[in-house]
C-alpha cells in the first residue's frame, strides 16, 4: 500500500488564515465598545449608541513614516542575540529629529515589534505583508458581514484622498482600522402570499444605495428557512398606495405587482418617507411595501 505524502505547507495561507481570524476578533471587540452606552453627562439620560449597519475597513500598504523608520532602525540593530535592550533603543531612536514628535508612541511601537519578534521572528521588522491584505478582506466579505452583523462593509486603503489623518497615524501593514456607521434608513415590510408557506411578513430596514441583491441578503438573514437566495422573488406593487389595502388573493401577486430585478438600486429618502427604485435609469415611487415569494 502507497503511503500518501503530505503536500507542502502553504505558509501564506496560514499568515493570511491568522490575520483573518484576528482581525475579524478586534473588529467584534470595538464594534461592541462602539455600541456601549455612554456615560451620560450630568442631569442626562444614558442614550445607547445606534447599532451601526455599515463598516469601512481601513488597510495600509506601508507604514506611517515613523513607524517605517523605526522598523528600519530595529532591522539594522538586530543582531544574533536579538535586540538590545530598550535604554540603547531609546537612545538610538529619540536621536532622530523625524521621530522627536512621536516619542511618546516610539517606546510602546517598539515593546509591541519586540514581542511580535519573540513569536513570528524576523518577519516581525518586515515593512510589507506576504499577502494582499485588502483583497483578503474583500474575499471574505460575506464572513465578516455575518460575524459583524452589518449590511454592509466597505474596504479602503489609506492613500484615498478622504483618509482621516488619525486613521493613517493608526492603521499599517496587518493592522487595519474600522470605523463603524449608523447609516439611516427606512424600515419596510415584505409580506409573503403564498398560504401556508410558513413564511410570513417580515421588516426590513432599507438604506440609500441598497440593491435588489442587498435586499435579499437581509431577508435571508432573518429568515432561516431561505436557503438558496435564487429562489427569492421581490415584488412591488403597481400602485402603490392602494395594491397593499386591497384583501390579498394568492398567487394575485403576479398582476397587481412588478418583479425587482437584480441589479435595480433603491433609493431611500428618510425624511420625505419615501423609497424609489432607480430601472434603467428611470426612478419609480414604490411605497413602503412590498412582497416577496420564494419557490423552492
Amino acid at each position: 500500500m502507497l503511503e500518501k505524502k503530505a503536500g507542502d505547507i502553504d505558509i501564506v495561507a496560514m499568515k493570511a488564515s491568522n490575520y483573518l481570524m484576528e482581525a475579524a476578533h478586534s473588529f467584534r471587540i470595538y464594534l461592541k465598545n462602539h455600541c456601549a452606552v455612554r456615560k451620560p453627562k450630568k442631569g442626562e439620560a444614558p442614550k445607547p449608541e445606534r447599532k451601526p449597519n455599515k463598516a469601512v475597513i481601513w488597510v495600509a500598504k506601508e507604514y506611517p513614516k515613523w513607524q517605517h523608520m523605526i522598523l528600519s532602525t530595529l532591522k539594522e540593530l538586530n543582531g544574533p542575540s536579538g535586540l538590545p535592550d530598550n535604554k540603547v533603543l531609546s537612545t538610538k531612536l529619540s536621536a532622530i529629529n523625524d521621530l522627536k514628535k512621536y516619542m511618546k508612541r516610539v517606546m510602546p511601537f517598539v515593546q509591541a515589534t519586540r514581542d511580535n519578534l519573540q513569536k513570528i521572528g524576523p518577519e516581525a521588522l518586515s515593512v510589507a505583508l506576504a499577502f494582499d491584505e485588502a483583497q483578503l478582506l474583500e474575499d471574505n466579505k460575506q464572513y465578516l458581514l455575518n460575524t459583524l452583523d452589518l449590511d454592509a462593509i466597505e474596504v479602503k486603503h489609506t492613500y484615498s484622498p478622504d483618509t482621516p489623518e488619525k486613521t493613517i497615524e493608526d492603521c499599517a501593514p496587518g493592522s487595519p482600522h474600522v470605523n463603524f456607521i449608523a447609516v439611516p434608513g427606512l424600515t419596510v415590510t415584505f409580506t409573503n402570499p403564498t398560504p401556508m408557506s410558513g413564511l410570513f411578513t417580515i421588516s426590513v430596514t432599507l438604506v440609500d444605495g441598497d440593491t435588489v441583491e442587498k435586499i435579499k441578503a437581509k431577508i435571508a438573514k432573518e429568515i432561516k428557512a431561505i436557503k438558496d437566495i435564487n429562489a427569492l422573488k421581490l415584488w412591488r406593487y403597481l400602485d402603490p398606495a392602494l395594491g397593499p389595502r386591497k384583501i390579498p388573493v394568492a398567487g394575485d401577486h403576479v398582476t397587481k405587482c412588478a418583479e425587482l430585478v437584480n441589479g435595480d438600486g433603491i433609493r431611500v429618502h428618510v425624511e420625505a418617507s419615501r423609497i424609489e427604485l432607480v430601472q434603467n435609469g428611470t426612478n419609480i415611487d414604490v411605497g413602503l411595501q412590498f412582497v416577496y415569494t420564494y419557490d423552492k
